[in-house]
């Protein structure tokens, strides 16, 4: 009876030390009991943003990114800057669109692609549509924060709960 729970002792200590080894985020957490997707699944706010070792945190105030459980994505910006043609006029506009998300192979990575559908300010019967892919490192994932970097922007965004 004794070497059985011996056994069942050092299997569940294999067990624990497997799992608190399994790191998939750089900065954490070191274990969680909840699926990256059920963490990630949420409207976020920017706290921080910083690219090219700027802080641009005030371009993000007022908006959000929602990332829902079923792969859906959202995203409000209150100042996306675009440049209008023919004379390339550059403007802010707050504009909201729609698209997905999902993780990339090793879920330390996801992708986005959305679609943002916005009016000429200059022109109402004139519209624009862009269609945007990003690619997002997840460095941490907790419930209550978010942080993302991307190579190709030189961007980093920690995001909390909207």
């Amino acid at each position: 009876m004794k070497a059985q729970s011996y056994w069942i002792t050092a299997l569940s200590l294999v067990i624990i030390m497997g799992i608190a080894g399994c790191r998939t985020f750089d900065q954490g957490p070191r274990v969680s009991f909840k699926k990256a997707e059920e963490r990630v699944a949420n409207t976020w706010i920017v706290k921080e943003a910083v690219q090219n070792n700027v802080e641009i945190t005030d371009r993000f105030d007022g908006g959000f990114l929602t990332f829902e459980v079923n792969r859906d994505f959202i995203i409000l910006d209150v100042d996306w800057e675009v440049t209008i043609p023919p004379f390339g006029q550059d403007t802010v506009l707050t504009i909201g669109g729609g698209g997905t998300w999902d993780f990339l192979s090793d879920k330390n990575r996801i992708e986005i692609l959305y679609t943002i559908n916005y009016q000429d300010p200059y022109d109402a019967n004139v519209n624009y549509t862009e269609e945007t892919y990003q690619q997002w490192e997840i460095e941490k994932l907790y419930e209550d924060e978010m942080w993302l970097r991307s190579t190709e922007l030189n961007m980093t965004l920690h995001l909390e709960p909207f």
